[in-house]
């Protein structure tokens, strides 16, 4: 009877998350995705029941982040704020069920930052998200994209983390991501891109240099 309730309750959270997973499937394929739906779903994310299920947490995380993105658009600080709080105990709640999923570390680490951080904290955060996702790119590019908005504090403390997923990218990333991670990096990363471009293999230089990409 008991494992009949547990798979009815299953069944009920699986049910309450799908039109996150729906969602969030069609932004990783670069679908079209309604804002209004997205900030609807966003707002109703709090009811949703908890669980430890990744793939519940993860889609219902990003459709929140694609709100918090979405709304840096518009002229209302506190909406955004709010937003950005809200999604903070979620991302917690996450780390408790799955300590060593670095996608939600990376996403603290983005939330944390915005919400006035420290730089230690956002080192270990960063640091964390690349200890237990060290190979995976597209962890490693969103890692990327947050590496371009810290201040120099935080390269200074996490700087191994930041030289592994630029010694990642620059080896085995796509093409089209090598150049989006060189477009506007910060000063304070440069150094680091050009010690690690010494070391590439001729071949994996050659075909950046093709594709017109100019190391630093």
């Amino acid at each position: 009877m008991a494992a009949a309730s547990l798979a009815v309750w299953q069944f009920v959270v699986t049910a309450r998350y799908g039109v996150y997973v729906t969602l969030a499937s069609m932004m990783d394929k670069g679908e079209s995705v309604s804002s209004a739906a997205v900030a609807n779903y966003a707002s109703k994310a709090d009811q949703l029941p908890s669980t430890c299920r990744t793939d519940l947490l993860n889609a219902a995380i990003a459709v929140n982040i694609r709100n918090v993105d979405q709304m840096r658009g518009i002229d209302d600080q506190v909406s955004w704020i709010a937003s950005l709080r809200a999604m903070e105990p979620r991302l917690r709640q996450g780390l408790g069920c799955v300590p060593t999923d670095g996608l939600l570390w990376q996403r603290l680490a983005v939330v944390r930052w915005f919400l006035g951080g420290t730089a230690q904290e956002e080192a270990h955060l960063l640091s964390m998200s690349q200890a237990y996702a060290p190979y995976e790119l597209d962890i490693v590019k969103t890692r990327i994209l947050q590496w371009k908005r810290v201040t120099p504090a935080v390269i200074d403390l996490a700087g191994d983390a930041l030289r592994s997923d630029i010694r990642i990218t620059l080896l085995y990333a796509p093409v089209g991501e090598v150049k989006a991670m060189l477009t506007e990096a910060s000063a304070f990363m440069l150094p680091l891109l050009s010690s690690e471009a010494v070391g590439m293999p001729p071949e994996r230089s050659d075909a950046l240099r093709k594709a017109d990409i100019t190391l630093p």
